[in-house]
């Protein structure tokens, strides 16, 4: 039997459709309006045009195809125009109501906003260091000369993060706002700061009533969860309402190095899912089948306002009712065509969606499992039973066509995503569906719900499990090579998706096909599977060993002093800076000599502790400190204690700068140092050093001569690490860690697997009695695929840069 031909007839209005509407969010109301309208113009001109054509030609096989080519081209253009228009006119009312104006002034404006999603922390701090967050909002009316004017404008608004933690969905809101215009293609037309006063929660209206019920539900179902097993309290609320604020840092990581982050965010699959329990329950009850379309829409309905209706999660309902209405019909086989009328329809009336990634990739998703889904599912029942086969099957077409989309977005490939999600798909509608069930109970019988939810639990710790563990895997997010390479790669990896479902459609391979995907395959192959992934081998490459002890050429050295920390960063010949000075004096004076190190420009000291600060006198036997630069807490008197007579002892303020030029230049900048902080250790002071083998020292990675950025954290604690990368106060790029508090399990694993170091050196004391380093900080190295120097195994550890590629000595 042939296989069936795909329907694709579709798939140019689709792609048309996309494409100008992508261009007229891009374009102003004037041009936007002018697309728009030469577009339907040219499809009725053209459709008056063909008419006129085929009456001439004849009735056969080739007027029918040209029939058929024509009609197409005509609704790709009237769909286009349509998208088009939409934005038009949009964009237009923004500029009637004067909105666009006051956005280009940057006047301060009394503003009147409704809150449409909840805050979100952003890793920008504000000048002060103090977190901030962002909150979605909708422009309702404006005053201006004393005049209330109505706007319809969608905004985000910028405060403080402990401010904007009192702001819930549907809260309206009014301020004194500054507006700053955002880039064209920006759903959100401006980015609102306070001027002065900060904004007022006015009271409550029918819909901020609506929206109060709504945050009960969701709020009451967040603390039913709390008693589910494992880490089911902090995934269910993801799982069933699309809200991660539960989640912890490593756990969202560990879920995005897995592939796993999307069922944390609702998707069409939820929705279909909902509405699948809803019609399976309607016909149990043996209800007439005309009830399940009007049930299922108002479902649907209660669906979005449970869990929010921002457009990603109407992008969401809208596939998963198209997907619904298919299976109600009796269409089924229809998918491809539904996918594209789906698209279509959320593209002519939100042109915006064509610049999201959440909509792409829902559209790759789904395209994916249409077209490759059924065949490979039935090459796969010939080595395996069909109901593996079907998991597997959808799991492995989903994640062909998103990755193309994701290795851009997560600036590398999940390794391990496929066999992640096989794993987790049979637990998933254990979750979401009576996860619903409860969060709309919640509120009522929290008894009940909690009982639900507890056993929802199972499936969801299950899941976290399974996240965690390929999170731990060696590579489990393979980064993606750089400019021309990487898009060369791309391009190959997009060809040979496209030879194999070409192959699995038709049930044949041509020579061509099987060409690209063998080059395909082995491009894969050779970034997935490099040689530091295999056991025992991680050690040999990036830095290069060269030797033992220093050399004469050292930069940068992490001394060995037992139990404490000691790193030295060269600036002269016989110059450098010191970053704490170990237990005792001995070892600290022993290292200094070894590196032939006769003046300290600066000694940072991070924090108090002994094993920090108990070898300041052997830095300075025999060598002159020109500064003492020291965190810690505040009651901490460092000048007293230090006892260093004529040596300048300061605090080291964060955004405290400095640079050494010359033949060994380096630059440093003090990232973090909190001197009212809980503990001594979370007032550690972090350093944030630019090393360069010579010329001019910069951060950045242009020119041949590339920097080498160095982060020393003293003892930072893993909440207070979380909270610096948030606001964005820790270097984006970090070549060399410093692994903070000698690489214990409170030190926390956010840095490494956010910012992936090349290599991380651990200063611990040999057999020491406290554990360190903790397992799991070594796991997450390996996972982060950084190779690890250890003191208590290689002794003095120091790095030469060759253009700016380390090589390392040991012992000495």
């Amino acid at each position: 039997m042939s296989p069936r031909p795909l329907d694709l007839r579709l798939l140019p209005a689709a792609a048309g459709t996309w494409a100008a509407a992508a261009a007229a969010v891009h374009l102003d109301a004037a041009g936007a309006l002018a697309m728009g309208l030469v577009l339907l113009g040219g499809a009725v001109l053209l459709g008056v045009l063909l008419a006129a054509v085929l009456r001439l030609l004849s009735d056969g096989g080739q007027s029918r195809r040209l029939r058929q080519a024509a009609v197409h081209l005509v609704l790709a253009c009237s769909l286009a125009g349509a998208a088009t228009l939409t934005a038009g006119l949009e964009l237009s009312a923004h500029q009637e109501s004067g909105w666009d104006r006051v956005v280009e002034e940057r006047a301060p404006q009394q503003l009147t906003l409704r809150a449409v999603s909840d805050p979100r922390r952003i890793a920008e701090a504000g000048p002060d260091g103090t977190p901030r967050a962002i909150v979605g909002v909708e422009v309702l009316t404006r005053r201006e000369a004393g005049q209330r004017r109505e706007v319809e404008a969608s905004a985000v608004l910028l405060l403080e993060a402990e401010a904007a933690g009192t702001i819930r969905h549907g809260e309206r809101l009014r301020g004194l706002l500054q507006s700053t215009p955002t880039e064209p293609g920006d759903r959100a037309t401006a980015l609102l700061t306070l001027f002065g006063e900060p904004v007022d929660q006015l009271p409550p209206d029918d819909w901020t009533r609506v929206w109060r019920v709504v945050e009960s539900m969701r709020t009451a179902t967040s603390e039913a969860a709390e008693s589910a097993p494992g880490e089911a309290p902090q995934l269910l609320p993801g799982m069933v309402l699309g809200d991660r604020s539960q989640q912890s840092e490593e756990l969202t990581t560990a879920m995005q190095q897995a592939g796993l982050s999307h069922l944390t965010a609702v998707s069409g699959a939820n929705c279909a899912l909902v509405l699948g329990a809803v019609v399976a329950g309607l016909r149990l009850l043996r209800l007439p089948r005309w009830c399940s379309p009007p049930a299922a829409v108002v479902t649907l309905a209660a669906f979005v306002l449970l869990v929010h209706p921002e457009p990603s999660v109407i992008r969401a309902a809208v596939m998963g009712g198209i997907g619904a209405l298919a299976l109600f019909a009796g269409r089924g086989r229809a998918a491809f065509p539904l996918l594209c009328v789906c698209v279509i329809t959320l593209l002519v009336v939100d042109p915006w969606f064509a610049m999201e990634p959440a909509f792409a990739l829902s559209a790759a998703a789904t395209a994916g499992i249409v077209l490759m889904g059924t065949p490979l599912q039935r090459l796969l029942e010939t080595v395996m039973p069909r109901w593996a086969a079907s998991v597997l099957a959808l799991a492995c077409a989903a994640q062909l066509f998103v990755t193309p989309l994701l290795v851009p977005l997560a600036e590398g490939m999940s390794l391990y995503a496929i066999p992640a999600n096989v794993l987790a798909a049979p637990l998933v509608p254990l979750v979401t569906v009576p996860g619903t069930a409860a969060a709309v109970l919640a509120a009522w019988l929290p008894g009940l719900a909690e009982a639900m939810l507890w056993c929802c639990g199972i499936p969801a710790a299950l899941i976290a499990a399974v996240g965690r563990e390929a999170a731990d895997l060696p590579q489990a997010m393979v980064d993606w090579p750089d400019g021309g390479a990487g898009a060369v790669l791309g391009m190959l990896y997009i060809l040979a998706a496209l030879a194999l479902v070409r192959s699995l459609v038709l049930r044949r391979l041509s020579r061509s096909g099987a060409g690209v995907l063998a080059a395909g395959a082995a491009a894969l192959l050779a970034l997935v599977m490099p040689v530091q992934a295999l056991p025992g081998l991680s050690g040999l490459l990036a830095p290069t060993p060269v030797g033992s002890g220093p050399g004469e050429d050292w930069r940068i050295a992490q001394c060995d002093v037992g139990q404490g920390d000691m790193l030295v960063v060269r600036s002269g010949d016989e110059e450098a800076i010191v970053v704490d000075a170990g237990p005792a004096p001995d070892p600290a004076d022993a290292c200094l000599d070894t590196l032939g190190v006769d003046q300290v420009r600066v000694l940072f000291l991070s924090h108090e502790h002994q094993d920090h600060v108990g070898g300041v006198d052997g830095v300075a036997e025999g060598r002159e400190v020109r500064e003492v630069l020291h965190g810690g807490s505040r009651r901490w008197d460092a000048a007293a204690e230090l006892g260093l007579d004529g040596v300048p002892v300061h605090r080291a303020e964060p955004g405290v700068s400095g640079r050494v030029a010359g033949r060994m230049p380096v630059e440093w900048r003090v990232v973090h140092a909190a001197a009212e902080a809980a503990t001594p250790n979370d007032a550690s002071a972090a350093v944030h050093f630019a090393v360069s083998s010579g010329g001019a020292p910069s951060s950045s990675r242009d020119g041949g001569d590339r920097t080498v950025d160095v982060l020393t954290q003293g003892d930072l604690e893993a909440a207070e690490t979380r909270e610096a990368l948030d606001a964005g106060r820790l270097p984006e790029d970090i070549d060399l860690l410093k692994v903070s508090h000698h690489g214990a399990r409170d030190g926390g694993t956010a840095l490494i697997s956010r910012r992936r170091p090349e290599v991380a050196v651990i200063s611990v004391g040999e057999e020491n009695d406290y554990g360190h380093p903790a397992e799991v900080t070594l796991q997450a190295l390996q996972a982060a695929g950084t190779t690890v120097y250890r003191t208590d195994e290689h002794g003095l550890i120091a790095f030469s840069l060759d253009d700016g590629v380390l090589r390392v000595r040991t012992g000495g």
